[in-house]
This record gives C-alpha cells, structure tokens and sequence, in this order.
C-alpha cells in the first residue's frame, strides 16, 4: 500500500532521448559544469540533487559550508541514521570532557534549510561555522519565546 494504489492508468510516451549536456544552458543550480573553453562538459547529478534538497528556502541564498558538532549520544546515532544532508560527512570523535561526540561537515547548504533541521537538536548541538547560521538559530528561538512568553505560568 503506498501511492502507486491511486494510479488508474499508464499512457506510453515515446522513446525520446536525453539531451546532451551542451543543450543546457551553464547555471550553478542545474549542476551545469563547463570545461575550459565555456562548452557544457557534463551534468553533475550529484550536485544538482544535493542543492535541490534546500534550494527551494531561498534562490537568493548562496550555499555555505555547514560544521556543527552534535553531544548527545541519542542525537548522534540520530543524525547518522537520518541524514541532515545528502553529502553530509560524518566523523566519530572525544570531546575534551571525555564524552563522544559527532562532527557534521556539509560543504554545500542553504542556512534556512539547516536553521529548521538543527531547532530538533534541541540544546544537543553546537555550531562551529558558519557564524552567519548561530545568528539565524538566535534569531528564530527569539521568536519563538515571544510567541510563547504569555503562556507562562
């Protein structure tokens, strides 16, 4: 049981091929990349698929390079299990209080798309860069304190 239940006809379409990549134009959300000389060398899938995942926060926003590290043992076998990112890097480390810990790097992300991903890590998260992602985080608790501040008992 799942979508294809509500499928209640297939039209065949003919056999058309891919374009080749020369007949894209060069553009840094398609995953567009040119060799030397401006022609269109290749598609990269892989990038494309990776900056679709947050591209839809903010076409404007330019992708930054995400490190956070994450304490507590539940919410790394969490973020391990549950990617935060398709090209997220994972490494295992000590703490300087002993404790396990793990580092996230993502090389290419939307802030916006990490601010609502990281607010489920609760206080078990500290970002190392970039700067910009704290002041967003800040940002949005600040909100959502003073949306609740009158329900305080």
């Amino acid at each position: 049981p799942g979508k294809l239940d509500r499928v209640h006809g297939l039209t065949p379409l003919p056999r058309l091929p891919n374009p080749v990549p020369a007949a894209y134009p060069e553009h840094r959300l398609l995953g567009v990349v040119s060799a030397e000389g401006g022609a269109v060398s290749r598609l990269d899938v892989e990038r494309l698929y990776a900056d679709s995942v947050g591209g839809f926060y903010s076409y404007d926003d330019r992708p930054v390079r995400l490190e956070l590290l994450v304490h507590h043992p539940l919410w790394i076998a969490w973020c391990r299990e549950k990617p935060f990112h398709p090209k997220q890097i994972v490494r295992h480390e000590t703490g300087d209080d002993g404790r396990p810990r793990l580092r996230l790097v993502v090389e290419r992300c939307y802030e916006e798309e990490m601010v609502n991903r990281l607010l489920r890590l609760g206080d078990s998260f500290t970002v190392v860069s970039p700067e910009s992602l704290v002041t967003r985080l800040l940002d949005r608790i600040r909100g959502i304190e003073r949306r609740h501040a009158g329900r305080r008992g």
